[in-house]
């Protein structure tokens, strides 16, 4: 609930800040990905399978946020990049879709 919160509060306020919004939410990601491999705090081993398995691919995804940003001012590039992210959320979406049917 707090790690949702603080996402929402840098949404908020930073809408000044797109560059510190990204950093922020990757250092979040990174720190609640780390929780989950370090601490393993379902009871349940599959669910903890799952879990690192849906935040891992969400920091991957947000790692490269930083490609539509004024970094990298080639739009061309930014578009293709955009599959990236976009291949990495379907993917996850599919192999849970796959997990959830024939469990």
């Amino acid at each position: 609930m707090v790690r949702r919160i603080l996402v929402v509060l840098n949404v908020i306020f930073l809408t000044d800040y797109p560059n510190l919004q990204i950093f922020l939410f990757m250092g979040q990601q990174l720190a609640y990905t780390l929780y989950l491999f370090r601490l393993r705090p379902y009871e349940e081993p599959k669910m903890s399978r799952i879990e690192m398995f849906n935040e891992l691919m969400l920091l991957l995804a947000s790692e490269s946020l930083l490609i539509f940003t004024q970094y990298v001012d080639d739009p061309i590039a930014q578009y293709n990049f955009g599959w990236y992210p976009t291949g990495l959320m379907l993917s996850t979406v599919i192999i849970n879709t796959l997990i959830s049917t024939y469990d």
